[in-house]
């Protein structure tokens, strides 16, 4: 499945590997079976193509959770009579951060030996398997644990009446 940040813009990608004979068309379907089509600033649509590797690339700009579901890439090449249907699951999901510092941007800056509060607050339609803090970046991170004393980790459970 993909994901979308609550707010965020939608994003689905869908490849097709083109014989040099042929043509590729490529038709998406939300989740309800109507056809796709770009819209200003609501859904975008655009193809793509290096050497024989096309893509098509559709963004739901601004997305909404009842935008959420089944989408359907159906890649059709010329010499064949039916198309092939690939499905993908977009679902929203959002975690926004916030921290109790003076705000410098996305930096908070503390006083050394100041506390400092982060809390991460979830927005999803599902049930976040595990959570976990990182300190460093997300590529290379070290896990934050409440074992070590410098940290305090608190975790509430998800609620689902506030999705």
């Amino acid at each position: 499945g993909i994901n979308a940040e609550y707010g965020g813009d939608g994003v689905m990608v869908c490849n097709a590997w083109k014989p040099d004979t042929t043509s590729v068309t490529f038709t998406w379907k939300n989740p309800s079976g109507e056809v796709l089509v770009a819209k200003a600033n609501e859904i975008s649509i655009a193809q793509t193509s290096k050497d024989r590797l096309f893509t098509s690339t559709v963004k739901i700009h601004g997305m909404k959770s009842e935008q959420g579901g089944d989408y359907k890439c159906e890649v059709k090449f010329d010499i064949e009579t039916n198309p092939r249907i690939f499905t993908t699951k977009l679902q929203l999901l959002s975690a926004k951060i916030t921290h109790s510092g003076p705000d410098h941007g996305d930096s908070a800056y503390i006083d050394v030996g100041a506390e400092l509060l982060i809390t991460c607050t979830y927005t999803g339609d599902e049930d976040p398997a595990k959570v976990v803090w990182l300190k460093g970046t997300a590529l290379k991170g070290d896990p934050l644990t409440d074992q070590d004393i410098t940290y305090v980790i608190t975790t509430s459970d998800y609620e689902e009446s506030t999705k």
